[in-house]
């Protein structure tokens, strides 16, 4: 349904009720729950020229924009200096970001960022403070 590869899915399924560990299936969900008939799939966007839509690192420093899209600090590192692409799920929270807030950029990072906050309010932590959060990762802190 969110166009998340099996692989993905089937390794979420399998942790059961330790929670996903995908903060990009998380995203998508409540996205789906909030505007059910809205996302429809297209293609996704680039996430470089979405970060510089924003403002870039004039606007947001690049590991807190990759804690708030729901990746880990080093994705920054990775999409912006070596030039990796990040997962078909992260694109595609961009993806109905932009639809649901007519493509203007800045209003889906908010709403990402509002999704980001919710979704770590709902287990209990801040994900600007937290660099992973699945129920196991406690031991990490």
């Amino acid at each position: 349904m969110f166009q998340v590869g099996p692989r993905i899915m089937s390794g979420e399924i399998a942790r059961g009720n330790k929670g996903v560990k995908s903060r990009s299936i998380c995203y998508l969900y409540r996205l789906f729950q909030k505007h059910p008939d809205e996302l429809l799939p297209r293609p996704a966007l680039s996430i470089s020229d979405f970060y510089r839509e924003i403002g870039g690192e004039a606007a947001i420093q690049g590991t807190e924009f990759s804690l708030y899209i729901g990746l880990e600090l080093s994705a920054y590192f990775r999409f912006f200096t070596v030039g990796q692409s990040p997962g078909k799920g992260v694109l595609k929270v961009l993806d109905c970001a932009m639809k649901l807030n007519k493509h203007d950029p800045k209003k889906a990072f908010e709403m990402i960022k509002s999704l980001a906050l919710e979704e770590g309010s709902s287990r209990g932590f801040n994900p600007i403070e937290r660099r992973r959060w699945a129920e196991d990762d406690d031991d990490d802190e």
